[in-house]
């Protein structure tokens, strides 16, 4: 399994712009924009945090998977290291 969208960290963020005092905007490594919403919203910005998180969320459930297929019984440790590769994406969509 392999992740064939747009590489990279994405992010969010407001960026002022002339025509529209603020825009959401997700962008790649900071750089390069991909995709810009002029109605700024609570429900907007919680939506572009999800888009953003997306490939993260992805390759952790990924890796969730392969765990999950490679043990009958996962250990404590497997279970804490899956809760971790977890955890980060999951903030970064809700937070």
């Amino acid at each position: 399994m392999e992740f064939k969208g747009t590489k990279g960290e994405w992010k969010t963020g407001l960026f002022p712009n002339l025509n529209h005092p603020h825009r959401t905007v997700l962008t790649k490594e900071g750089s390069l924009e991909i995709c810009t919403i002029n109605l700024d919203t609570a429900e907007v910005r919680a939506n572009a945090k999800l888009i953003a998180a997306a490939p993260d969320l992805l390759k952790a459930c990924i890796h969730a998977l392969e765990m999950c297929e490679d043990r009958v019984t996962p250990t404590e440790n497997d279970l804490t290291i899956m809760a971790g590769r977890l955890k980060a994406p999951i903030n970064k969509a809700l937070n």
